[in-house]
């Protein structure tokens, strides 16, 4: 199902991977966080560093920080190594287990949140959810994760 607005019907087991995102600030980005970074459209770096739009911290949905396979573009996921005024440094692993470090800018335009574990009593009414699985023969997702997050002036979307 690929539905961003909407109502849809989302079924959520014991099974079900629940995450809540909630907002966060650049003083919880730590050295030995996990963070995902989102880079901005163009940062205009050439690639010798990332200037991050959005970074989520905690551990990621499989419980690891190593980079996914299919990462977006320019996208960092890593352990923090440190931070250094208006620089982060990540250590990135990827999925052969080859670590290297990636330079991360943020600035006052960078976003923050945090990810940790939740249940299914995280999802109530007026939260916005994200949920991945697949459709049973009625239309209904199977829930195999969700995430969810708290609305913005009531609407859904990166904050």
């Amino acid at each position: 199902m690929n539905q961003r607005n909407g109502t849809a019907t989302v079924d959520v087991t014991p099974s079900t991977t629940v995450a809540e995102l909630t907002p966060a600030q650049v003083t919880d980005v730590t050295a030995g966080s996990c963070v995902a970074v989102r880079p901005t459209h163009d940062d205009g770096s050439g690639g010798a560093q990332v200037t991050a739009r959005n970074v989520v911290i905690g551990t990621a949905p499989d419980g690891t920080c190593t980079a996914p396979q299919h990462a977006r573009a320019g996208a960092v996921r890593g352990t923090v190594a440190s931070v250094n005024g208006n620089t982060v440094v990540v250590n990135v692993t990827d999925q052969s287990g080859s670590t290297s470090q990636a330079n991360v800018a943020i600035d006052n335009t960078t976003t923050y949140a945090k990810r940790a574990v939740a249940t299914p009593a995280a999802i109530t009414q007026g939260k916005c959810l994200a949920a991945r699985g697949s459709n049973d023969s009625s239309g209904s997702l199977q829930a195999t994760t969700v995430t969810v997050t708290p609305a913005n002036n009531g609407k859904c979307g990166w904050h």
